[in-house]
């Protein structure tokens, strides 16, 4: 009974430090400039929907490969950096009330974890739920999106991460609102989010 105590007592506090020793074995990863987030609004009152990308994007990562559920990070567009097939979409998202870009010029993703197996498999897809919390004209709420997640490791060169995720946005979720009438006819209720983000680090041995 002596030596199981012992044993007990050894154990906890092991089993209270690993998650700060697999936290301190994340490294930071860089978002490289060919990364691309896409939107395409939608709505059952669409009659030509507005779609476009933002050009103009930031992010931060912290990342372990060999343990991809301490993940964290955050990625940002800056709003006014908007950019569709027609100037004037352009111009008209940049002035509208309704996104409000002067006071909340910028839409984040704050990553806080991700679900699903634990390591990931270098070259290969692995698929994911990344849960945190999104923000879009500065009313923040929780999101889980499905996404996935591929572990790069080239002969030469940066290894990278890269993170493909697709989700919906409501408008209303976020206090966005679109007029009714001829605005709503390309803005609709909701925008579609496609999103290729890769990060990159250093090659380690």
């Amino acid at each position: 009974m002596a030596r199981l105590a012992r044993r007990s007592a050894l154990l906890l506090p092991l089993a209270l430090i690993a998650p700060a020793i697999a936290q301190a074995q994340t490294t930071e990863w860089q978002l490289s400039d060919e990364s691309l987030v896409r939107f395409e609004c939608a709505g059952q009152e669409i009659v030509e929907a507005a779609g476009g990308r933002f050009a103009t994007i930031t992010g931060t990562l912290r990342a372990d490969p060999a343990n991809i559920r301490v993940t964290r990070g955050a990625v940002e567009v800056v709003m006014a950096s908007i950019t569709t097939d027609d100037s004037g979409w352009d111009a008209m998202f940049r002035r509208a009330p309704f996104l409000a870009i002067d006071e909340h010029p910028r839409a984040r993703f704050s990553l806080t974890r991700i679900e699903g197996p634990e390591a990931i498999r270098a070259g290969h897809w692995t698929r994911v739920q990344l849960v945190g919390e999104l923000t879009v004209r500065g009313r923040a709420r929780p999101r889980t999106v499905p996404g996935r997640l591929r572990w790069v490791r080239p002969e030469s060169g940066p290894e990278r991460l890269e993170v493909r995720a697709d989700f919906g946005v409501p408008w209303s979720d976020h206090r966005v609102q679109v007029p009714t009438g001829w605005t709503r006819r390309f803005a609709g209720d909701h925008a579609e989010v496609h999103v290729e983000l890769t990060f990159t680090r250093p090659r380690r041995g």
